[in-house]
């Protein structure tokens, strides 16, 4: 990829090499360009990607389908994508078993591994899978609920390297297993539709 690994990274008294140089050069320019308004606004955009508001999103998701629709296909849905986002980003985890930045550059707590970062990997799966459902229910505002979606994702992946909690390529490859994650429900879906279809063809 043309990119350099760094020697060595320092994290928690502990000498840990795997980093990239690119990683450490867009962590040094976000920490360059740390103010107070900004501090405060990443904190509450990565809420967006915690357990807590996420588990939160997919319950009214789901409540919104079963009200809808009339049954809890969207919660069994949301249910198994946040369970795989999690085991496959935790396996990863153990799996290349890398370091968090610094803690000196951290503005918030987080601990285990680093790389995939489990923010931008649940974010991805459960805000895209609550669009696969909502695009399924209102098709004609396909584009605005896919860039909703995609923004909060992005902006949550980015605010993890911004607070110092991982690196960028932590975030990307968050990015993609949670779009794997939503690819695995969005075949789960047309799946479904296509069993209710045969059903109800003579």
């Amino acid at each position: 990829m043309g990119f350099k690994v760094a020697n060595v990274t320092h994290v928690s008294g502990e000498r840990i090499g795997g980093t990239l140089s690119f990683d450490h050069r867009i962590l040094e320019f976000m920490i360059k360009h740390r103010t107070g308004w900004l501090d405060s606004t990443m904190r509450v955009v990565t809420s967006l990607g915690s357990f807590t508001v996420l588990t939160f999103v997919a319950v009214v998701a789901a409540l919104v389908w079963r009200k809808r629709v009339g049954d809890w296909t969207a919660l069994v849905l949301l249910a198994l994508v946040a369970a795989i986002a999690w085991w496959s980003s935790n396996s990863l985890k153990l799996a290349f078993g890398r370091a968090r930045p610094d803690l000196a550059d951290r503005l918030v707590r987080a601990g285990g591994y680093s790389f995939p970062s489990g923010h931008a990997t649940q974010s991805a799966a459960i805000w895209g899978t609550i669009a696969l459902l909502a695009v399924a229910q209102a098709p004609s505002h396909r584009r605005s609920i896919w860039s909703a979606a995609a923004t909060i994702a992005v902006s949550v992946g980015v605010s993890r390297v911004y607070l110092g909690v991982h690196w960028f390529t932590d975030v990307i490859a968050g990015w993609a297993l949670g779009a794997a994650v939503v690819g695995l429900a969005a075949a789960a879906i047309a799946s479904r539709s296509r069993r209710l279809v045969s059903r109800r063809d003579p």
